[in-house]
């Protein structure tokens, strides 16, 4: 019986007696082991194996819209275990800090280790891009822009998780 060089996976070599549910069980046994090792193995901030998650849909907070012509505010996790956002949000009235999903944070395997902030310019043509913070909480809050009422967020990132 041979072995494979990364698994260690058995197989018949050439020179065995042929006896296939023997051999195939052996495979199967070390294939099941191994799968069950990665499965019990894996987390989050350390993945072993994580396949790209789909996209979630965030729960926006009372007052704010999601942006036409964007995609929805949305999260997943990459298969490197770091968080991705994607989309945007607008709401009509802020000029001070506001949280966009304080009463549906993101799930905990999906919350940075620290607060992150990324993006924010003032857009002179058009409306304002707020910036934006994630925070450990899984809160996103939109960091307001001067004092112009209407506002969007765009949480188009890459974060680590671990």
């Amino acid at each position: 019986m041979g072995f494979t060089p990364n698994f260690n996976f058995p197989y018949p070599e050439l020179t065995d007696t042929p006896d296939g549910a023997t051999q195939v069980k052996a495979l199967a046994d070390a294939v099941d082991a191994e799968i069950e090792h990665v499965l019990s193995g894996g987390t989050v901030s350390s993945p072993v194996l994580i396949v790209t998650d789909t996209w979630h849909t965030i729960t926006l907070d009372s007052g704010w819209s999601v942006t036409s012509g964007f995609d929805a505010p949305q999260y997943r996790l990459l298969p490197t275990g770091d968080l991705q956002l994607r989309g945007a949000a607008q709401r009509t009235s802020f000029t001070t800090d506001v949280d966009l999903n304080s009463a549906h944070p993101l799930p905990s395997a999906y919350r940075p280790a620290n607060t992150h902030h990324f993006r924010a310019y003032d857009n002179s043509t058009g409306t304002p891009r707020a910036g934006a913070q994630i925070a450990s909480s899984g809160v996103i809050t939109a960091k307001a822009v001067g004092t112009t009422s209407s506002q969007i967020i765009e949480i188009d990132a890459i974060i680590a998780l671990g």
